[in-house]
């Protein structure tokens, strides 16, 4: 269960959180590297089971990923994807027992330009090493990252967050009205410009949310820029409305 992602527990009790798993284990489906799973306990995390072995995970190329409950009562994913793809969200309104088909990021959807020319710095993975900076259409570098997703309490926003950049920089959160359907970035919504990695959401309060995330220790100069401190957490609560 990589990622410093936080699980839910439902009206009903039940403690749930995302996962996921290579291929090779799963029963039902084929053609992707991963999928994406959740996992759940009825006696507050004493014994924990998945629902039907793996007929109901998400995916195929689906990763890291984290549950939120939506203001309409379905259970919303966000989950990391491949290589040269965004983020993407999947529904379930039954509890998390089924999940919809991955429903991934579009300039539309997040009203921002998750599509757009890139320059992509790409390295050979054999000997002698070579490298070339490449220009191509596609999902910002950053999206290929874990990212995270809540709930603020008392309130129907949801809060998603990714570095949102051609590489790891830029953290950024979006928030949705909608259950997920559409999302903006908001006033506050660019958190940090250096290098941005991993990150983990909470809601404090219907109009708040705390975001953690890494900080490189790389320097000021580096591609992506970072903080010239060694490598680091750092958090901030952010006013959202």
């Amino acid at each position: 269960m990589p990622g410093p992602a936080a699980g839910v527990q439902l009206p009903s009790g039940r403690l749930m959180v995302g996962a996921y798993h290579g291929v090779a284990y799963n029963k039902s489906k084929q053609g992707g590297e991963a999928f994406s799973f959740t996992i759940y306990s009825d006696d507050l995390g004493a014994n924990w089971s998945w629902v039907d072995g793996h007929a109901y995970d998400v995916g195929p190329g689906a990763g890291e990923c984290q549950i939120a409950p939506a203001p309409n009562g379905s259970l919303i994913m966000r989950t990391r994807t491949g290589r040269h793809l965004p983020p993407a969200f999947a529904w379930s309104n039954d509890n998390g027992t089924t999940w919809g088909e991955l429903v991934y990021w579009t300039n539309g959807m997040m009203h921002a330009d998750v599509y757009q020319h890139y320059i992509y710095h790409s390295c050979s993975r054999t000997k002698p090493v070579t490298c070339q900076n490449i220009s191509e259409f596609g999902p910002f570098g950053g999206s290929n990252t874990q990212g995270s997703i809540a709930r603020l309490p008392g309130s129907d926003l949801l809060v998603t967050s990714a570095p949102f950049a051609p590489s790891r920089a830029n953290m950024t959160l979006w928030v949705s009205s909608d259950s997920g359907k559409s999302w903006r970035i908001p006033a506050n919504g660019h958190i940090y410009s250096l290098y941005s990695g991993y990150s983990a959401l909470v809601g404090l309060n219907a109009t708040h949310a705390g975001v953690l995330w890494e900080v490189s220790g790389d320097p000021p100069v580096g591609n992506p820029p970072g903080s010239g401190s060694p490598f680091h957490l750092s958090y901030t609560a952010v006013k959202l409305v």
